[in-house]
């Protein structure tokens, strides 16, 4: 059976994005050594940004990378690459053996100078197949788009997987984007009222304190 209609997808640009566009790096760490260099899973990196218009919130494949060659350390890379192409400062890996991969990561970031927030996933221990059939839903219902210049080997290996599930021998880059309904992710999309949305969320100055006095608590 088929559970995914390819013209449910939309595609822009990358510079169709608003500036008030949060972006997040999304991860599957199914990272290789030398006894499974080119073999099962791939690891897959993925650069989502976020757009609220109105009461909707508006998903985009910005950019990525996935392979069954990527070392731990090839990924660690990557991230920061992306980290400092896009103003991506928040990062949501998917969780396998443990606390061991986000430890690092975050010791990384520390060692690197670069202020990362590492997300904890909400839905790690949700079977995959739940998953990716809610981010089917939101695919159906127009809110998924993938953008023109996004790596070509990451979006081939997405577009297959989603047109071909559920018979998947590899669900590494679809499992990876399901996660952009997560609820620890989808919570960070909210924007304050009183927000500057003209400028990104990682450059937004938050408002000066109001002075107290003995009139308030």
């Amino acid at each position: 059976q088929v559970a995914a209609d390819p013209g449910w997808l939309r595609y822009c640009r990358q510079n169709e994005l608003g500036d008030g566009a949060w972006m997040c790096i999304l991860v599957d760490p199914a990272w290789k050594g030398d006894k499974n260099w080119g073999e099962g899973d791939a690891a897959s990196i993925q650069v989502w940004a976020f757009e609220r218009r109105g009461g909707l919130v508006l998903k985009y494949l910005v950019d990525g990378r996935t392979s069954n060659m990527m070392t731990e350390r090839d990924g660690m890379n990557t991230i920061f690459q992306f980290a400092s192409r896009f103003g991506a400062l928040d990062c949501a890996p998917e969780e396998v053996g443990g606390y061991s991969f986000k430890t690092r990561l975050r010791d990384e970031a520390a060692s690197r100078g670069v202020p990362l927030n590492v997300i904890d996933l909400k839905t790690s221990q949700t079977g995959k197949p739940t998953r990716i059939v809610t981010f089917l839903s939101e695919c159906q219902a127009g809110r998924v788009f993938v953008t023109e210049e996004c790596d070509a080997e990451t979006k081939r290996v997405f577009l297959e997987q989603y047109c071909d599930f559920p018979q998947l021998d590899h669900d590494d880059a679809i499992d990876c984007a399901a996660y952009v309904c997560d609820p620890a992710v989808v919570e960070f999309v909210g924007v304050p009222f009183d927000a500057d949305v003209s400028r990104p969320t990682w450059r937004r100055i938050p408002p000066a304190p109001q002075a107290r006095t003995r009139y308030c608590g």
